[in-house]
């Protein structure tokens, strides 16, 4: 936008010289978002509370230099479930992460002790919602606005609850169950739909997945950004090859599709294809 390429009446707001006008850029803006289920622990010896101080640090370390194991070797989200709605497509609607430590805030709304525990993380796999970005000024140097939109379509909260519910049929299951003492958030005493919608549009957030604002598509809809060559319409020599290409996002972690993406369009690239 600030080169000129993008919606020309937001470029001329900000008395930008309009060199293609191009509708799409900055809109479609999609992403995952969730909360989570946040639990108590009874075994400190277990996930990663207070494991980056001290001892416990100095042995984690030399567990992995020297054997190459123990936590160090963990991403932190592992064990991860996919898990079918109940609005009759049969598509999965929610994944749960089990992230093995949990954040610890003393005050505010959500605040929990500093305890060793666990998230059920539930992330949103095909959210309606759809958001932008755009212009703050002119200036370069200005960060964006960003919109996401998170939860404007009823059904996205409404699948978030389910999977609020499904989180916490797993943890109540053996043997999940054994190493659980209570739920902290967000909490026993919050049972109904209600209370849960509270909850998620308290805490909702990002899982880091945004995409879809240079969408790809055909010449003839207005709204596209990008060739099937992830050419930028009405632009010579320039590609874009990232995420925000993607129309739709994918019902899955977005880091292999975007590799995928970079892929294609290094093949592009080389071979010289301009359609």
């Amino acid at each position: 936008m600030l080169s000129g390429i993008g919606p020309a009446e937001h470029l001329r707001k900000f008395n930008i010289p309009v060199l293609v006008d191009l509708p799409g850029v900055g809109q479609n803006l999609q992403d995952h978002c969730g909360c989570p289920i946040v639990l108590q622990g009874n075994t400190p010896s277990y996930g990663y509370f207070r494991q980056n101080r001290g001892w416990r640090l100095a042995w984690n370390l030399l567990e992995y230099g020297l054997f190459g194991r123990g936590r160090l070797t963990s991403v932190g989200g592992e064990a991860t479930s996919f898990h079918v709605g109940e609005d009759g497509s049969g598509e999965a609607t929610v994944q749960v992460w089990c992230v093995p430590t949990i954040e610890y805030a003393s005050t505010g709304a959500d605040a929990i002790p500093a305890v060793s525990g666990l998230k059920l993380h539930v992330t949103l796999n095909r959210p309606r919602s759809v958001g932008t970005v755009t212009l703050r000024s002119s200036d370069p140097a200005d960060r964006p606005l960003v919109d996401p939109n998170y939860l404007a379509d009823p059904l996205d909260l409404s699948q978030i609850i389910q999977g609020l519910k499904i989180a916490r049929s797993i943890a109540h299951a053996a043997p999940l169950s054994r190493f659980v003492t209570q739920e902290l958030l967000p909490g026993p005493g919050i049972q109904d739909d209600a209370g849960l919608a509270a909850y998620v549009r308290r805490t909702a957030r990002t899982d880091w997945h945004p995409v879809g604002t240079c969408r790809m598509g055909r010449s003839s809809d207005r709204m596209s950004v990008v060739s099937a060559a992830l050419k930028v319409f009405g632009v010579e020599g320039v590609r874009v090859i990232d995420a925000s290409v993607m129309p739709n996002i994918v019902s899955a972690n977005t880091n292999a599709p975007t590799m995928a993406i970079a892929d294609r369009g290094l093949s592009l690239l080389i071979g010289g294809i301009e359609a």
